[in-house]
């Protein structure tokens, strides 16, 4: 059976050190992100969002857009990053008859997830 020559042994560890110390970098980054988050500016995200269903609810399309913007300028993890299309769709058909056609709703539910916000989404139906 053949042995390992030093050099090959030093090969295979440098390899491993480098491959901790880039997973280290890793995860010290995606920490770092979440440190440098602010969880009042993503708390606003959700009001902004949870507003933006509501005034779907009431009828009134144009301020459930302006606050689906203002959800995903204020959203820093990407929660909310396919809220402004459904919400667009929706405020069509409420601009359109009022009613929410159930393929935008569900698109609604996918944007929000489980979840209050889909309470909420419910009552479009």
């Amino acid at each position: 059976m053949a042995r390992p020559t030093d050099e090959g042994v030093v090969r295979v560890g440098l390899a491993r050190l480098r491959w901790q110390a880039g997973a280290r970098a890793s995860l010290a980054n995606r920490c770092a992100s979440v440190r440098e988050m602010d969880g009042h500016k993503q708390r606003q995200a959700l009001t902004a969002a949870e507003r933006s269903i509501a005034h779907l609810v009431a009828g009134k399309p144009e301020e459930a857009e302006r606050a689906a913007q203002r959800a995903d300028e204020l959203d820093q993890i990407g929660i909310f990053s396919n809220l402004i299309p459904a919400v667009g769709a929706a405020a069509a058909d409420v601009r359109d008859g009022g009613r929410v056609q159930t393929d935008h709703v569900e698109e609604l539910l996918a944007a929000v997830g489980a979840g209050p916000l889909a309470e909420l989404v419910q009552r479009l139906r």
